[in-house]
């Protein structure tokens, strides 16, 4: 629905602040609205979607890759 809040006390919690802090960009493009414990994906932001749920998920985050990920050439 491109829509959801977090009211309830059992829902907040130090990951959805800081999926709430990624969104700044986001907001700031006019592509998601954060107002009153509710976060609404704009028409334009449909498109961006994923990367608004991307900023709640936690595991994305905290994966570091221990070596490089692609190959230099020489």
């Amino acid at each position: 629905q491109g829509e959801t809040s977090w009211k309830n006390a059992e829902e907040q919690c130090e990951a959805l602040y800081s999926g709430i802090e990624r969104l700044e960009e986001l907001e700031k493009d006019g592509l998601v609205i954060i107002k009153d414990q509710n976060l609404t994906v704009t028409s334009e932001g449909r498109a961006f979607l994923r990367n608004a749920c991307m900023c709640f998920d936690t595991r994305y985050w905290q994966k570091t890759p221990a070596s490089k990920i692609f190959s230099s050439s020489i």
